[in-house]
């Protein structure tokens, strides 16, 4: 046997608490026609989408003005360039390959290049890892956006091919630090 309770929510639409022995179950009323509803889900999806971008964009200026500077650089999973675009921008590197796994990343990222007029000191690449890389070709590799674990497999067996090693993972961090001082004693 359940009892409803009428209650009032902050935002005006009408519901009901139902009683199940232990538990409380809510149950709204539908007050708001889907019109509204999808209203609101653009606006919130539209806020979500503009603080990712926020973040992601504070995250690479503060990953380019870190970055030491160097003659060449490999960019591996370069989604839509942008960090080899701030890169190009800021002097840091004269030549940068730009390499990806997805063909549509890449597309995004030729047209930030050709957009920016960046062609003549960015390369974009497909393929997986360092395989677009020939052996040393480029002096330091930057690997960003990515897991430790993934960052750790793409390294394994190229790794004395670069004077410098730039990474920002966003996963297994402790996993990463460790493994990398002491797989390779650095």
């Amino acid at each position: 046997m359940r009892k409803a309770y009428p209650i009032a929510l902050k935002n005006g639409i009408g519901g009901s608490i139902f009683r199940y022995s232990q538990r409380t179950v809510f149950k709204a009323s539908k007050k708001l026609s889907k019109n509204r509803m999808n209203r609101k889900n653009r606006a919130r999806n539209k806020n979500r989408a503009e603080y990712t971008e926020e973040l992601l964009s504070k995250r690479i200026e503060k990953l380019v003005e870190l970055f030491p500077g160097a003659r060449s650089v490999a960019d591996i999973g370069c989604d839509h360039g942008y960090t080899s675009i701030l890169l190009a921008k800021a002097g840091k590197a004269e030549k940068i390959i730009a390499c990806d796994i997805g063909q549509a990343p890449l597309e995004s990222a030729k047209k930030n290049i050709l957009r920016e007029g960046l062609t003549d000191r960015i390369e974009c690449r497909l393929g997986d890892g360092l395989e677009p890389i020939k052996s040393f070709e480029a002096g330091s590799v930057l690997i960003s956006g990515m897991g430790g674990p993934l960052m750790m497999e793409i390294l394994e067996k190229r790794i004395e091919e670069f004077f410098l090693l730039y990474f920002s993972p966003q996963s297994d961090f402790a996993n990463f630090r460790f493994s990398f001082s002491t797989e390779w004693r650095l």
